[in-house]
């Protein structure tokens, strides 16, 4: 043992750890009781509840926790201004020629003694015209409310939250998952410290998340909804490659897999060639209507080189999740919803079909957005590119909840309680955090002293991959014993883990 053991480093360390920890252990175990002595009460009444009743709260919600981050810690940060400044530059000039809107905004000498990369100018924009790096679908979103004002924004920003919400429900009831375990895992995401900042700030990745999940339902629910599924699946995969280039994966993947669950379909041949051939026209045409946009706009056809940045950075395919700021500390239940991802075709064979869709899409956008330098997503919370496809994994998460042992979901329940609690530490303390709320163990510890030495959940790649796999064995043992063993062992491991990089 070093000679630094016992410090005051050491002190903090285990201080912060015990406060901010140990409550969350009988804090899961208490929600854990209300949840099942609540669930047949919400089964039994569920269905006499308007859907839109909780889109409707969870978009006010969303409203005024955006209002408040903006009035405390500024209009934006980040990548945020890039899209708002499009969003202005449609509303006044009906164009995405961005270069008189900053002149306006901070003075035509200012910018042109400023290198345009500064302003996230794309290189490959046809001369004379500024456009931005960043994709136009948000801001064309929000460029009709721009007169509103930041109200009006986070009114936009809070609906898409909120309906992203109430897809990645309509996908959860599609998997088979009860009313209370769809209702578990959505609270645990959206109220997150990850889901809360990404439904407040003007970036596309929320948007994306609720596109893909809407693609996604389509997929499955076509038996019940033939038209409609063909109508907004195709307008999903369509404005998918607005929301950003990124998503591109998404549209492509979404075409083929509601081709394949089409022609697998039980349904009169015309009718279903009729059906499919809506579903095209409106995905393709939207999809070639965007590269006919990015042609006039870019000498390249692309705001940025895209080959140049596919697997710049293999490392980050790890780091994304694993590293101090990743997305495993700023949201370990992401630990359990990828665990669950992984076993939901082996403990539902019957529901094969139906995880390899989720699971492809978000095996794409991690392959695709996270090998490249750029992977922790600028300056913002971590996680921010994976953000679109979490909500799919949503579904696995709740059917294996309802099939789960106690000692599993105390344990599912504990991951999501670290990040809505880091959540609530955000909102209580933002006035003195203002702008540096993107990474909670390094700024919080910072504004509130009983918190210096705050250790993040996971300490590297090694034991994130172990808790990982242990809580796939967590989740997929029935025997209530066995699964109680495994959480034991997590938490050993885990607290051994700490210790010992500190020695």
């Amino acid at each position: 043992m070093s000679p630094a053991w016992g410090t005051a480093i050491d002190r903090n360390f285990l201080v912060a750890g015990i406060i901010f920890y140990l409550p969350l252990l009988p804090a899961a175990w208490l929600i854990l009781r209300g949840v099942l002595s609540a669930t047949p009460i919400l089964e039994r009444h569920a269905k006499q509840i308007s859907p839109w009743i909780p889109v409707g709260l969870l978009a006010i919600f969303f409203t005024m926790t955006g209002l408040y981050w903006t009035f405390v810690s500024g209009a934006h940060s980040g990548d945020e201004g890039h899209y708002l400044v499009q969003a202005v530059s449609l509303h006044e000039d009906g164009d995405l020629d961005i270069r008189n809107n900053l002149e306006n905004e901070i003075g035509a000498e200012t910018v042109a003694e400023m290198d345009r990369a500064i302003f996230h100018i794309s290189p490959f924009s046809k001369e004379p015209h500024w456009y931005s790096f960043h994709a136009a679908g948000l801001p064309l979103l929000l460029a009709p409310f721009v007169p509103g004002g930041a109200p009006a924004r986070h009114l936009v920003l809070g609906l898409i939250a909120a309906l992203a919400a109430y897809a990645a429900w309509c996908l959860c009831r599609r998997a088979g998952a009860s009313v209370m375990a769809s209702a578990v895992v959505l609270t645990a995401f959206f109220g997150s410290l990850y889901g809360v900042v990404y439904a407040a700030r003007g970036l596309p990745e929320m948007l994306g998340a609720g596109l893909a999940a809407w693609l996604c339902w389509c997929v499955f629910a076509q038996k019940d909804f033939p038209w409609r599924t063909a109508v907004l699946g195709g307008f999903c995969c369509a404005f998918l490659p607005w929301a950003h280039l990124r998503f591109y994966p998404l549209a492509l993947l979404g075409i083929i897999f509601y081709g394949v669950a089409a022609a697998r379909a039980a349904e009169a041949s015309r009718r279903k060639i009729a059906r499919i051939c809506l579903f095209l026209l409106i995905a393709i045409g939207g999809i070639l209507f965007h590269k006919h946009v990015q042609d006039a706009m870019f000498v390249s056809g692309a705001s940025y080189d895209v080959g140049s940045v596919l697997f710049s950075y293999p490392r980050g395919l790890l780091q994304v999740f694993t590293n101090e700021t990743g997305l495993f500390n700023v949201f370990p239940l992401a630990v359990a919803l990828i665990a669950a991802a992984l076993s939901w075709p082996f403990v539902s064979p019957s529901r094969r079909w139906m995880a390899l869709c989720p699971g492809a899409m978000f095996a794409a956008v991690w392959l695709t957005s996270c090998g490249g330098t750029n992977y922790f997503g600028g300056d913002t919370l971590g996680g921010r590119f994976l953000l679109a496809v979490m909500p799919l994994l949503l579904p696995a998460a709740a059917v294996l909840w309802d099939r789960a042992s106690a000692p599993a979901r105390w344990w599912l329940l504990l991951l999501a309680l670290v990040s809505i609690a880091l959540c609530i530490l955000e909102l209580i303390y933002l006035p003195q955090l203002g702008r540096s709320f993107s990474f909670p163990y390094r700024e919080l510890p910072a504004v509130a002293p009983w918190l210096a030495g705050l250790p993040t959940p996971f300490c590297g790649p090694a034991h994130a991959i172990a808790v990982t796999a242990l809580t796939l064995l967590a989740l997929v043992f029935r025997n209530k014993r066995a699964a109680a063993v495994t959480v034991g062992v997590i938490i050993a491991i885990s607290l051994a883990w700490q210790i010992v990089i500190r020695m």
